[in-house]
């Protein structure tokens, strides 16, 4: 009998910490929005839990208020790893880094990476138009990719004001949820 994977935020049959949880600094970003207790699993035991704090993002905060499923909140996370992919530059070609490897070699091993990278990111743009559509894969890139908040991406859109955010939430939730069907019918015949 396989039982299903726990959710992370499942803490009901986890024990308290007996030490409590550390007492963090207070900033801008430690706040009850930000940390959440978790349930991880024991490095040595995995049938044992613990709990402990940790710092929760969009995706985690939309699985938490129960917009999302377990399958959305993956492929978000899956979505989400794409794009960071293009969010940031590599300084691997630079002239100053070592004096052992020809620079122009370097350069141009960075830029052949670069490219593919980019091929790569506009392929999976297309699968997400292909099956989202133009403005909820724009909705994905803007709150995934630029991290963008829903206010602003309603706004974007033409939206502005609460009705605009909870419109760019429920597209939000509901283009994940739509991924989450097309990649689980991936596997399955084609009729």
């Amino acid at each position: 009998m396989t039982t299903a994977p726990r959710s992370r935020y499942d803490i009901s049959r986890v024990p308290e910490p007996a030490q409590g949880y550390p007492s963090l600094p207070t900033s801008l970003n430690n706040t009850a929005a930000t940390l959440t207790p978790v349930a991880v699993v024991d490095v040595y035991d995995a049938r044992r839990r613990h709990r402990a704090l940790a710092r929760i993002d969009l995706l985690d905060q939309e699985r938490r208020a129960g917009r999302l499923d377990e399958a959305s909140y993956l492929v978000g996370r899956e979505v989400e790893h794409v794009f960071e992919g293009m969010s940031h530059v590599g300084g691997g070609g630079q002239w100053l880094e070592g004096d052992r490897v020809d620079g122009a070699t370097s350069a141009e091993l960075m830029a052949v990476f670069g490219a593919e990278r980019a091929a790569a990111v506009n392929a999976f743009l297309a699968w997400l138009v292909r099956h989202l559509g133009r403005w909820d894969a724009r909705l994905l890139w803007m709150v995934l990719g630029e991290r963008v908040s829903f206010v602003d991406a309603a706004a974007a859109f033409g939206r502005p004001g609460r009705r605009g955010k909870r419109y760019a939430i429920d597209r939000f939730s509901d283009a994940l949820a739509t991924l989450a069907e097309v990649k689980a019918a991936k596997g399955r015949a084609r009729r």
